[in-house]
């Protein structure tokens, strides 16, 4: 759910990424309304081979690397990757197969570190330069906190969507959020995934049950 709002806020909203032709690709429009957009995807424009199926940015992602409903058992290593724990988690990796993460080119701007971002802003202080001054600085060292922009053409338009904070404001009904789990709930289940939390308690009205991937089998019935 989280990364089809984020594909929908990056493509198919005015003031983020100039390549709006995604949205049109895949909704029929480039300024689709997100109840459009969900019903365009879960519609049967899409079995007849209309807008997912040709988008990368809304496409199941069991179907990535040759589908990996077939291919999945294959991987030695299946992570699912946040913010606070990519860094770790993807510098692991490159040290279970032998290879230093320092030594891959912009591992730290792609993954940076709390301790990073303070000794690189520090250095810049001590020859008084303000970090908030050097352009692309928060990209290049995000923090948790704060949602990082740069310019992606003339105007300095938005790229990071900060889909997360936005994610009720777009998904704002039981319908939408229901139709949309209904449609992805083949990553959920492959992958072994339980539904957001903020998803199930939108959908039921109440706190909800942990149940963890049965509760995506439940939402994508309509229970």
């Amino acid at each position: 759910l989280e990364r089809f709002i984020s594909g929908y806020v990056s493509k198919c909203v005015p003031g983020h990424d100039r390549d709006m032709i995604h949205c049109a690709l895949a909704f029929c429009s480039k300024n689709a309304s997100i109840e459009n957009a969900v019903r365009k995807i879960t519609g049967s424009d899409v079995a007849k081979g209309v807008g997912q199926r040709t988008d990368v940015h809304f496409m199941h992602q069991h179907r990535f690397c040759g589908g990996l409903i077939e291919t999945l058992n294959y991987y030695d290593t299946v992570e699912r990757l946040e913010e606070r724990t990519s860094r770790e988690k993807v510098g692991q990796l490159l040290r279970n197969i032998g290879v230093n993460p320092a030594s891959v080119l912009g591992f730290d701007r792609m993954f940076p570190s709390p301790s990073v971002k303070h000794t690189y802003a520090a250095d810049l202080r001590n020859i008084g330069v303000n970090p908030a001054s050097v352009l692309g600085f928060d990209r290049m060292f995000p923090s948790p906190s704060v949602k990082h922009t740069y310019a992606a053409g003339p105007g300095g338009k938005k790229h990071n969507t900060d889909a997360s904070t936005k994610l009720l404001s777009y998904l704002n009904t039981p319908e939408l959020i229901g139709n949309l789990t209904r449609h992805y709930a083949g990553d959920y289940l492959l992958f072994g995934l339980p539904a957001p939390t903020w998803a199930i308690k939108a959908y039921e009205g109440s706190e909800p049950s942990y149940n963890g991937p049965a509760t995506v089998q439940d939402m994508s019935r309509g229970e």
